[in-house]
């Protein structure tokens, strides 16, 4: 696939831009999904569900939620959709829901999110879920302004144009509606309604660093928290709806559709009457109002009274710290410049280790005991995109040992049940209760029920007759009291701890008396209570300003272990049993409520079926060739090679809703001639393969010596120019497993390419002078990546290995027999000969990390080529910025590079502006060194030449477009000469 040009630019700036055609495979890329998933299409009247066999209820109720909530999404966003698809996909465990405007769709992973992320009291995760992208399904399509012209050629191009407010902005929009009574009954539902999501932001509003404009809206790069813009952007939206009315958001984002490059600031602006400062300036005196107002409503506060554990990281994020023993803790983190997974700290030493590094499933929930740490993570499958599995293990802290139980169970949330485990299993979007023995063997038993999301199952560790059960039915997330035999009874009844606008979350056993501790977000603030089953009394033992959570009690319950919110992060904090606030929650707050029985027998949204829906067609996806309709046609000019004349055409591509498959062709003209290609990509199945077919023109220019053999003299016929059409095809088939890729990368790929190629020769006439000729080649592609880590501030990897190398060889000799014409009009015999050229290209980079807790890395480069004298590689592949004049000669066949680069951070200012839309996420020195030389023989440098460098680069955002530029000086010591460059190095 080669460069073709659109009228992007020319039609919205009124300057012509490229657009490479290559990037089908980055916008239109394929992927590999799970085998034996036979995938079916539900059509409703404005949405086609493509689901997997088996899912058909919860495809149908999917389309009920979407049906139900478009016309209130419509009046909010002012858009239509027609046949959108929306792909449920029920084989990854790491959920999640998107829109995307290239290959316009949704999808949605069907198992529930498994962390606090989402408001339990919305519902189950469709609920949540659908409505949201809803409205960014809707904020894509919305027509008008100049991305109109776009869509006329390339929809989804349009589309893209409407991605360009800060994303904040359709965050805001999004999350406002996901908290609005259209999607809750009762109101409380959406993040907007949520204390662990609007006390995060509330927290920085109160720390003095307040959020800018900029900050608000546009996404962080290097600082936390990384969803600052729900966080900052939702709750900004909801006061400028109420403060400005209903439409104001939506007026506003209309303007820019229509005038995007002006940027969100002077829409917003046109809507309101005030600049975007000073609308920024009223929004955080009215919520410092409000904030003063909640912050004397809380009395004797324990914030004050906790102590922080200092860690030796920075932008610190921790979960869950639950006592190993009287000294120590073991809890999991996330930093700037640390790697992340379960850390092990002592009180007394200060001693903080990594103990073991893995991608933790978000729950946090995980226990010790005996010294050993039960735990759920989640493991990448080697060979299918996007899909991660839920597996157990188990760490010996004695031992020092890490061992997996369960291998793609799909299992999580495990506890000791004895001399067993029990632990959740995925189930559609709910879970089931299973039950393993200590190797990790899953018993046959399992225990679910309809419409109820267990959140926990944590079996009393002095008693193993007695559960405490954390589940969400419909919405009302509560603890139930049961047993393994009762469970079935008991969760059909009221929860023997239920708050009526309130959920309940992580539960831990008491170590010394017949209690446990949870937490629960009452009163618009989450704090640690503990239930005593002996007085049957609930109990408020934190009081904090913000959240207070994920809490575990020492070995003689004195000490309190729990994560405070503090300004922007999380951290641990210590809280000795004096200063615990110790005050009862009325048992009308919480035991038998009745006013519970509606909202936990409410019907979910889009259960209950019309009769219109029971009727909606079903139908094989495999029948549906629509997705053949190109999706794109971009004008094509490409240069034809040795020569100044450009080839002139079309382009089209299109891939499907699964991006199964995905084709791109072109049609050119050039030289009075037709010209094509077609590329066609099939991942239906692992590891899929890949087509190409082409023709293409190059130009040839060549003089023939004729020897009078009477005379010997020599004439010089020439100069002759012709064209060489080469046209052929390529199959080649793409392997990639993956060994790991969580917090690391690990992986192997390669790709055996067969070339079968045909080459003519024509003269300026377009007059063929030959015959085809066949050649024969096969290619190979390798790469070799070993433990590739790049840490949340990381400018380029701070630790890892890759190799990789590239063979080209040309399995036969060719010769063609020309009939030219000469400068006398005599014609010519001429029979050029071509050999059989082979290349090898290769490389390593090493990354290291000298100094990592400054984030600074080193990377270590070789590259080298060697190949015939017909040669394959171009050597001006191995030339960087910063070389004065040619480095190589054309003839030189085999070429080495050696270079370094030093990367150091220097500051992450991670601001920018709202009316200008341009946002500065880092400064960083780039230090650099290339060594280039030649070798052939004994010698393995010939005539080396050496480069040294430095120069500062910049990380900036243009709206929500990404660039990385800088500028700098390289010097050759031995030629003592020095150039300024801009641009990679």
């Amino acid at each position: 696939m080669r460069s073709t040009f659109f009228a992007f630019c020319l039609l919205l700036f009124g300057l012509l831009s490229s657009y490479n055609a290559s990037a089908q495979s980055v916008l239109y890329e394929t992927q590999y999904r799970p085998h034996g998933l036979k995938w079916l299409t539900l059509e409703t009247p404005n949405f086609r569900i493509i689901y997997p066999t088996g899912d058909d209820s919860l495809a149908r109720r999917a389309g009920m939620i979407l049906e139900q909530q478009y016309p209130s999404v419509k009046n909010l966003i002012g858009a239509e959709i027609t046949k959108f698809p929306f792909v449920l996909n029920n084989y990854n465990d790491l959920s999640n829901g998107f829109v995307t405007p290239f290959n316009f769709r949704s999808e949605i992973e069907s198992p529930s999110i498994k962390d606090k992320l989402l408001n339990p009291r919305t519902g189950d995760w469709y609920e949540t879920v659908l409505p949201h992208e809803l409205v960014h399904v809707l904020q894509f399509n919305k027509k008008g302004g100049v991305a109109d012209i776009l869509r006329l050629f390339w929809p989804d191009g349009g589309r893209f144009i409407n991605g360009f407010p800060p994303v904040g902005v359709h965050e805001g929009i999004a999350v406002y509606h996901e908290s609005s009574e259209h999607v809750s009954p009762y109101g409380h539902g959406g993040r907007l309604n949520y204390s662990f999501f609007t006390n995060r932001a509330r927290a920085n509003f109160s720390s003095g660093r307040r959020w800018t404009g900029g900050q608000i809206f546009i996404t962080s790069d290097y600082s936390r928290p990384f969803n600052r813009h729900y966080l900052a952007g939702s709750p900004f939206t909801h006061w400028l709806q109420k403060k400005y009315g209903e439409e104001t958001t939506k007026k506003a984002i209309e303007r820019h559709y229509k005038w995007f490059f002006l940027g969100y600031g002077l829409a917003l602006k046109n809507v309101t009457g005030k600049s975007p400062k000073k609308l920024i300036a009223e929004y955080h005196a009215d919520t410092e109002i409000d904030e003063k107002r909640r912050i004397a409503g809380i009395p004797n506060p324990t914030t004050p009274k906790s102590s922080l554990v200092e860690l030796p990281y920075k932008g610190i994020e921790v979960h869950r710290p639950v006592w190993i023993n009287d000294k120590e803790l073991v809890y999991a983190g996330a930093f700037y410049n640390a790697r992340s997974g379960f850390y092990r700290y002592h009180i007394d030493t200060k001693k903080n280790v990594n103990i073991d590094e893995g991608l933790i499933i978000r729950d946090y929930n995980y226990e010790v005991r005996d010294e050993k740490l039960l735990y759920s993570k989640y493991y990448a499958d080697e060979r299918f995109d996007r899909t991660f599995k839920a597996d157990v293990g188990i760490y010996d802290f004695r031992k020092r040992k890490n061992t997996r139980l369960t291998y793609k169970d799909r299992v999580f949330s495990p506890a000791y049940y004895g001399d067993e485990i029990v632990a959740l299993q995925t189930k559609g979007s709910d879970n089931s209760i299973v039950f393993m023995d200590l190797d990790g063997n899953i018993q046959n038993e399992k225990i679910s029920f309809p419409d109820t999301r267990f959140i926990s199952v944590n079996p009393n560790p002095r008693n193993r007759n007695q559960w405490a059960v954390i589940a969400n039915k419909r919405g009302v997330q509560a603890i139930w009291l049961t047993t393994r035999d009762g469970i079935k009874q008991d969760l059909v009844q009221l929860p023997d701890i239920g708050f009526i606008n309130a959920s309940a979350f992580d539960l831990f056993w008491h170590p010394t008396k017949n209690a446990f501790l949870f937490t629960v977000d009452r009163n618009g603030v989450m704090n640690v209570h503990e239930y005593d089953l002996d007085t049957d009394r609930v109990t408020q033992l934190t009081q904090s300003y913000y959240n207070a959570f994920e809490a575990s009690l020492s070995p003689d319950g004195n000490t309190l272990a729990y994560i405070l919110q503090k300004e922007d992060e999380r951290w641990l904090a210590l809280l000795e049993k004096e200063h615990f606030y110790n005050a009862t929650v009325p048992s009308s707050e919480w035991k038998n409520n009745t006013s519970l029985n509606e909202r936990i027998n409410r019907p979910l949204l889009g259960a209950e079926l019309s009769e219109e829906s029971k009727a909606w067609e079903v139908s094989s996806y495999k029948s549906d060739v629509g997705w053949l309709t190109p999706r794109a046609f971009l004008p094509v000019v490409e240069n034809v090679p040795g020569s100044n004349i450009s080839e002139v055409g079309l382009g089209f591509l299109s891939v499907d809703a699964l991006q199964s498959q995905s084709y791109y062709a072109e049609i050119t003209g050039a030289q009075n001639r037709a010209w094509w290609e077609v590329v066609y990509t099939n991942n239906t199945f692992w590891p899929g393969f890949q087509i190409e077919a082409f023709s293409r023109p190059s130009f040839t220019r060549f003089e023939v010596d004729v020897v009078n053999t009477e005379s010997g003299e020599v004439d010089t016929r020439g100069p002759f120019t012709n064209v060489l059409q080469r046209r052929g095809f390529s199959f080649s088939i793409p392997f990639r497993y993956r060994l790991r890729a969580d917090t690391r990368l690990t992986s192997i790929s390669f790709r055996p390419q067969l070339n079968i190629d045909q080459f003519r020769f024509f003269n300026l006439d377009g007059n063929a002078n030959s015959d085809f000729t066949n050649r024969y080649g096969l290619e190979f592609f390798s790469q070799f990546t070993y433990r590739l880590l790049q840490l949340s501030r990381d400018i380029q990897p701070s630790s890892g290995l890759v190799l990789f190398g590239r063979l080209e060889n040309t399995l036969n000799d060719a010769s063609v027999t020309q009939i030219l014409a000469s400068n006398d009009d005599t014609e010519l015999q001429v029979q050029r000969n071509f050999t059989k050229p082979t290349g090898l290209s290769t490389g390593a980079f090493l990354f290291l990390s000298p100094l990592r807790k400054y984030n600074q890395s080193l990377q270590l480069q070789f590259r080298a080529l060697t190949q015939t004298e017909d040669l394959i590689f171009s050597t001006e592949s191995l030339v960087p910025l910063g070389f004065d004049g040619d480095i190589f000669d054309r003839t030189d066949n085999n070429t080495l590079r050696f270079s370094s680069r030093y990367v150091i951070p220097i500051v992450y200012p991670d601001r920018g502006g709202l009316t200008v839309p341009a946002y500065l996420s880092s400064i960083y020195l780039s230090a650099f060194s290339h060594t280039i030389g030649s070798f052939s023989g004994g010698d393995f440098f010939q005539q080396p030449r050496t480069i040294i460098g430095a120069g500062l680069r910049f990380q900036f955002k243009l709206s929500n477009l990404i660039f990385d530029i800088g500028a700098g000086f390289a010097y050759e010591p031995s030629r003592s000469q020095g150039n300024f460059i801009v641009g990679e190095f």
